[in-house]
């Protein structure tokens, strides 16, 4: 019985306890997926994936034009990307449906889910926007029972991880490859077209007007009160505004003002939040699992069989296998930053090694093995009506391609 109380008090401490903060950080990745949900249904928006989806004539140039639009997005936020990219899925299969063409579903399925291949190296990543928070991960090491030296950085700085060179360099080389092996699928799997039986309706109104009314006016004082705390803070942590807050606190008054209208906005964000429904559900458990995987040691263990041997040069490959498996444990970037980037970060210290680096390479891991995780591709087969069989082997070939992609600028850099 005492075996079981703990592990009730484990998973209890995963979700409500100050240790994990699982609460906290799930309201912010729910207001990241609902506001950049709402913004994509606005008006300014659907021009935009009208006017792209123009182009999308046949699979290939649907799957090349969805993924280009999808990967950009990702490094400025998930949340936009994601339902964007779902969006423009959704327009596209009505179009075929109107012209009585068939269409590779799985390929431009798996197409508007690689942001997901792509968001952790964003302005939005858990982690690097975390690690620009001041002495956020110092905090962090010390409450996992790490000592740290007066030495240790207060901040890792954007351009150590965002805007380093390794980073920019993986962010181009998904962009080039992604679109080729997509479209070089669509010519080996033209068998796999079918017709689509029913058109999906279209959610957005492409006639915007705007005009400073009330609720634009409500929008710009967020906007504007957005700035004057990134202004101040930026004076003191080197870009360390650049967090999951001021990123929600501009896509609030964006959405606000895009929409022209409160009562438009709230619509939009009831329409969000019944998309992301399935997520929302499921953060009990599994920061749960998070608090079961601490307390047990079973994240530590995991993390350590990878590490407890490497040598300076495999430090960071072995770092990024270890996330990507736990990832399929914890589909959950910050939650996994929280439990395995302070293992990580001291035997990088140990070892002499760049923790920006490190960071990054926990990054890729676990945005890597997301094209085998569906927990993400939730919201996405909610909006499209897809299923997740459909998307599941063409996201098996960019597993492949970006883990070839990921090891070799780790390796390189």
């Amino acid at each position: 019985m005492e075996g079981a109380h703990d592990l009730s008090l484990a998973w209890y401490s995963g979700l409500w306890g100050n240790s994990a903060g699982g609460l906290y950080f799930a309201f912010q990745m729910i207001l990241i997926l609902v506001l950049g949900h709402a913004l994509a249904l606005t008006s300014v928006f659907g021009m935009f994936i009208s006017t792209l989806t123009r182009y999308c004539t046949n699979s290939a140039s649907a799957s090349i034009t969805i993924s280009i639009t999808a990967i950009v997005l990702a490094y400025i936020n998930w949340g936009l990307a994601l339902v964007l990219a779902a969006l423009m899925l959704k327009h596209v299969l009505k179009q075929f449906h109107l012209r009585n063409q068939p269409i590779n579903v799985g390929l431009v399925g798996a197409s508007a889910y690689v942001s997901m291949l792509v968001w952790h190296g964003g302005l939005s990543g858990s982690s690097p926007t975390k690690a620009m928070e001041e002495n956020a991960v110092k905090e962090m090491m010390v409450q996992a029972g790490y000592q740290v030296n007066a030495d240790f950085p207060v901040v890792i700085q954007a351009s150590e991880t965002i805007f380093s060179d390794m980073n920019i360099a993986v962010f181009f080389a998904l962009l080039v490859s992604i679109p080729l092996l997509l479209y070089g699928l669509s010519r080996f799997f033209k068998a796999k077209e079918v017709f689509i039986d029913a058109a999906p309706t279209n959610e957005f109104d492409v006639s915007f007007k705007f005009r400073l009314n009330l609720s634009a006016f409500v929008g710009i004082i967020i906007l504007t009160v957005a700035v004057i705390v990134a202004v101040h803070q930026n004076t003191t942590t080197a870009a360390g505004f650049l967090n999951v807050n001021f990123i929600n606190f501009c896509l609030l008054g964006l959405g606000i003002i895009f929409h022209n209208d409160l009562k438009r906005f709230a619509e939009a964000v009831r329409v969000a939040m019944g998309d992301a429904a399935g997520i929302l559900i499921q953060f009990p458990l599994y920061f749960g699992i998070i608090g079961l995987m601490k307390a047990s040691g079973l994240s530590d263990f995991l993390s350590d069989a990878f590490v407890s041997n490497a040598s300076a040069q495999s430090f960071h490959v072995l770092a990024f296998l270890s996330a990507g498996l736990l990832n399929f444990f914890i589909p959950s970037g910050g939650g996994q930053f929280y439990i395995q980037g302070p293992m990580l970060i001291q035997a990088a210290s140990e070892l002499g090694l760049s923790i920006p680096k490190t960071i990054m390479a926990l990054s890729y891991g676990d945005q890597w093995t997301n094209m085998l995780q569906p927990f993400w591709a939730l919201p996405l087969l909610g909006i499209t009506k897809i299923k997740l069989k459909d998307i599941f082997p063409y996201c098996l070939a960019l597993f492949a391609i970006s883990g070839v992609i990921f090891i070799m600028a780790l390796m390189v850099f």
